[in-house]
């Protein structure tokens, strides 16, 4: 256990630090000097230091008669005590032969990591000095009582400090063990996060767009943030601003809106507000509740990836109380005002921004969190497909719907073949026909212009993630506009995997990898009419 104990931060960024110096000065009257370092990785955590060794190289200035002499002093392995592999604590008690030197000590700090990797991480200085006590001459003996009574309180310290010593070992023992404990239970906390993210693998990622036309115009979800595809990861939230106001709005006054929202602001809860306008380079859009410093909300930054688009998220921590619906836009500072428009507004509860639309009409499910609208496989969502039918027959009003009788090709309606109840077309890939399976069965039921799929199969060879299988459905049961998405379990286990039919072509893509022999129960429902 170290009387004396100077801390010392190990950085492990990829910068070249200077010489440190620390300030810390040990004296040789100290008892068990030691130097505790604390080695944090480059995002400020500390390191795990599991497997690794820390090494000291260390040079004395030592002064002698107006001298001054550079000499190495020795590393001594059972002097480096390690408190926390997982915290990254390495205490190094300093050897009893440094009491004897006075001057600077120059230190380097180097760490050798398991996989063989080393780094040179930190240098720094600290003093040792000679304490007043050890230049006390013999003869100068008066300072010191040296009777009866002393003799025997110093037998009675003894005993003491022989006591006291005892139980610093069994402390220390203890300390060792709680540190264990600590060291055990971060292991625990990391394999539960490991388990949470296997867990979040076999659940679908979900991405909305207006479009789904992204050949060649890129591949990330800042390059189709704009019209017509408003990309998003989120669904739709609702705007809460006041219906009634009318838009675009042109004014150069000092307030530009000025309006109540559907309901209250809440101390608390945070809000996003978006909108599309412009203004003079010199002027900021500024949100406030009640138009008074109090109810001043903030000032709306441009948003990545979008021209004159503004937008702001703040959570109150004061709502007007004569006014706490009130929501005003106001231009500053009020010195340079200037002509300025607001295109639309919209603002949500919540931290993410949505676009202002009235719905998706395309939904994308993936396997992997991807900001990549190509990595998904996209479909119409159904409350665009209600909308739309109901803009074609009304629900409640008395309605003709005209079509074509013709029955020599079928019932049609306005061209399109009206398909009966029980009418559907059948095909299966098992092991008498399939070059991809050698057991099961993989089922498609064609209904009018939809497929449902539903099947159990096992692979003949393994199939990387991305491979075409060597099946070509027929003609009538292509994928059109979007692929035909097939998911489902592997196996005895609950993750998901995926494979589908690609559109226009009728080949069968891996979007999982596959073993051989390797079982896969899956489903599935595609489009297979024109746009």
């Amino acid at each position: 256990m170290s009387s004396k104990k100077g801390s010392i931060k190990v950085p492990t960024q990829p910068k070249d630090y200077d010489l440190q110096a620390t300030g810390l000065v040990f004296k040789s009257y100290d008892n068990q000097i030691a130097l505790e370092f604390n080695v944090e990785q480059q995002n400020g955590t500390p390191a795990d230091l599991l497997g690794a060794n820390l090494r000291l190289l260390m040079y004395i200035y030592d002064e002698v008669d107006g001298m001054i002499t550079k000499e190495p002093i020795p590393f001594i392995t059972k002097n480096l005590i390690t408190e926390s592999f997982l915290n990254g604590q390495v205490v190094y008690i300093l050897p009893e032969a440094m009491k004897a030197y006075k001057g600077m000590v120059e230190a380097y700090v180097y760490i050798e990591y398991p996989d063989g990797s080393t780094s040179d991480n930190l240098g720094f200085t600290f003093r040792m000095k000679r304490s007043a006590i050890d230049g006390l001459a013999q003869d100068k003996a008066d300072y010191f009582i040296a009777d009866f009574q002393q003799l025997l309180d110093g037998v009675k310290q003894e005993a003491t400090d022989a006591v006291n010593e005892v139980l610093a070992k069994v402390e220390a023992v203890s300390k060792n063990v709680s540190s264990a404990q600590n060291d055990l239970t971060i292991l625990e906390d990391r394999i539960d996060q490991t388990n949470q993210q296997i867990g979040e693998l076999g659940q679908l990622k979900r991405m909305y767009s207006n479009s789904i036309d992204f050949g060649g115009k890129g591949s990330s979800l800042s390059d189709f943030l704009d019209a017509p595809y408003y990309l998003s990861k989120v669904p739709l939230q609702e705007n809460i601003a006041n219906t009634a106001v009318q838009f675009p709005i042109s004014s150069s006054k000092y307030t530009l809106y000025s309006a109540k929202m559907q309901e209250p602001f809440v101390v608390g809860n945070t809000y996003t507000i978006t909108l599309e306008g412009t203004k003079p380079s010199t002027q900021v859009f500024r949100v406030y509740g009640q138009a008074v410093e109090d109810y001043n909300y903030g000032s709306m930054e441009p948003v990545r990836g979008l021209v004159n688009t503004w937008s702001l998220t703040f959570t109150p921590s004061k709502v007007s109380q004569d006014y706490p619906t009130l929501l005003q836009i106001i231009q500053q500072p009020d010195a340079t005002i200037g002509a300025c428009t607001i295109n639309w507004l919209k603002i949500e509860k919540g931290e993410t921004r949505t676009p202002n639309i009235s719905q998706f009409k395309y939904f994308g499910e993936g396997l992997k969190d991807s900001d990549n609208p190509n990595d998904y496989s996209w479909d119409i969502t159904p409350e665009y497909a209600e909308k739309s039918l109901n803009n074609t027959v009304s629900l409640t009003e008395p309605q003709t719907v005209l079509g074509l009788k013709n029955f020599s090709d079928g019932i049609q309606i306005a061209g399109d073949r009206v398909v009966g109840e029980n009418e559907h077309v059948v095909y299966t890939l098992d092991a008498s026909n399939s070059k991809s399976f050698i057991d099961g069965y993989a089922t498609f039921i064609k209904h009018g212009k939809e497929v449902i799929v539903n099947g159990t199969v096992k692979f003949k060879k393994t199939y990387p993630f991305g491979t075409k299988l060597e099946d070509v459905l027929p003609d009538e049961f292509v994928a059109k506009i979007v692929h035909g998405m097939l998911t489902g379990p592997s196996g005895t286990s609950s993750v998901s995997k995926a494979m589908y039919v690609r559109k226009d072509l009728g080949t069968i893509i891996t979007n999982s990898e596959f073993a051989a022999n390797e079982w896969f129960t899956f489903h599935g429902n595609y489009w297979v009419g024109e746009e």
